[in-house]
């Protein structure tokens, strides 16, 4: 049985994600190497940390719900009316309004400032299908094997068949929050030369793969899908391993901390950005225009770096002040009152 101790390694390895998610974002160098498994990584971890033994099914979607469901719809929710004022004020439609309130509901739909909020709503419903299905088959000899079709299945559904609001995108990351879990019964113990060796192994195949297979997960366009899937494991395994041999220092403690607000950062970097934006506007004299750029104004020079570190420390920041202020106080106050 998986422990429940908190496992610095993954947070490290979140940590080297969710930096890749803000580099990808940010138009950094080599985006198309990140953007080819950084979203997988996430649902990879996931899955690794998935304990089914933990919780009962209500239990579980309770707590996914609070953890991943009400941060999307409140955000969203919260944040809709301020960019349709801002996008929307010169063809003002009340039905559009309803329509994307009700696709927020629904979980298909979120604010394009609200970063890759998508993430939260898809990992919420591959997660809680991950656990009623594997909790339903408890009892069955064949509940690994089940399991591991099912998903197979979902993602060959995602490949062949484009869904509307990029539905497809959320079938195929479930394979890898699948595959996590098996990874963290059999191979996550793997350790000495053999496992450095199958990083190295991995880390090169990766590159060689990547630099020659086009993908766009969130298109759904593969020039060749096994080798997408191939080459995002060799990927999440090299991660892995760097993260491992991290957490044991200073640098490795530092990205754990980071990887521990990733949600706050998938939340917030598109908004972070206008810092770097802001600065733009006063270094190049430009227009304040610019501000509603999306999700960056210009990234040439080197201001990529700028946007990241933006994305990065200002979504840390927004969540902080989110979090430290009178009226959070009060709220959390009046809750602790209530319960």
């Amino acid at each position: 049985m998986k422990t429940s101790v908190r496992r610095t390694d993954l947070d490290a390895a979140k940590g080297i994600g969710i930096i890749m998610v803000v580099w990808a974002h940010a138009q950094g160098p080599c985006s198309s190497y990140i953007t080819y498994f950084h979203m997988p990584l996430f649902f990879f971890i996931s899955g690794l940390l998935f304990v089914p033994e933990k919780k009962t099914v209500k239990e579980y979607c309770l707590g996914k719900m609070k953890s991943l469901l009400f941060p999307f719809w409140f955000w969203n929710l919260l944040a809709y009316p301020v960019y349709f004022i801002l996008f929307f004020w010169k063809n003002w439609k009340p039905s559009t309004m309803a329509a994307d309130i009700i696709r927020i509901i629904l979980t298909v739909y979120k604010v394009p400032f609200l970063g890759a909020t998508w993430f939260l709503a898809g990992l919420f419903w591959i997660s809680v299908l991950f656990k009623i299905l594997y909790s339903t088959l408890e009892k069955s000899r064949c509940r690994d094997i089940i399991t591991v079709l099912a998903f197979l299945l979902l993602c060959l559904l995602g490949f062949n068949v484009d869904f509307p609001y990029r539905i497809s995108r959320n079938l195929i990351c479930g394979l890898f929050y699948m595959m996590g879990f098996y990874y963290g019964k059999s191979l996550d113990k793997l350790e000495g030369p053999v496992s450095s060796f199958l990083a190295v192994v991995c880390a090169v195949g990766f590159v060689i793969i990547a630099g020659n297979n086009s993908v766009s997960l969130g298109n759904n366009r593969y020039e060749n899908k096994i080798l997408f899937i191939v080459g995002a494991c060799m990927a999440i395994y090299a991660v892995l391993y760097i993260s491992k041999i991290l957490s044991r220092i200073l640098a490795g403690r530092a990205l754990a901390w980071l990887g521990s607000r990733s949600i706050s950062i998938v939340i917030w970097q598109f908004l972070a950005f206008r810092f770097t934006i802001l600065l733009q506007i006063v270094v190049l004299h430009g227009n304040l225009k610019w501000l509603v750029a999306f999700p960056i104004y210009d990234a040439a020079h080197g201001w990529w770096i700028a946007y990241v570190i933006s994305g990065l420390a200002g979504s840390v920041l927004i969540d902080y002040v989110l979090h430290h202020n009178p009226i959070a106080a009060r709220l959390r106050l009046a809750v602790s009152r209530r319960t």
